[in-house]
């Protein structure tokens, strides 16, 4: 019952706006770009604009690299080299857009 009871003042303090907004919600971004103005906030989505596209580039360079890591985990916690994949012959690399190496 406890557990109600905090969930409840913590929606309560929300509703009323003494929480601070959670990023990535129109509450956050409408007080940054009032905090930062407009061009601030357009700063902002562009370097999470160029920050994703580093990572894609990364992940897509290294994608062989991260395969074989992930392949020799002792725990197998992501399945790479799946008992489905190799009998069918599935190819999955064009979802990450990425050319085998055939």
């Amino acid at each position: 019952m406890a557990n109600n009871k905090v969930s409840i003042d913590l929606d309560i303090e929300e509703l009323l706006g003494l929480t601070e907004p959670k990023e990535h919600t129109l509450e956050y971004d409408i007080k940054y770009i009032a905090e930062n103005g407009l061009s601030g906030y357009r700063q902002l989505l562009d370097k999470e604009q160029q920050r994703k596209e580093e990572f894609l580039s990364l992940f897509k360079m290294y994608y062989d690299d991260i395969v074989n890591i992930i392949d020799k985990d002792p725990k197998q916690r992501i399945a790479v080299n799946c008992y489905g994949c190799r009998t069918w012959g599935k190819d999955l690399s064009h979802h990450y857009h990425i050319q085998s190496k055939k």
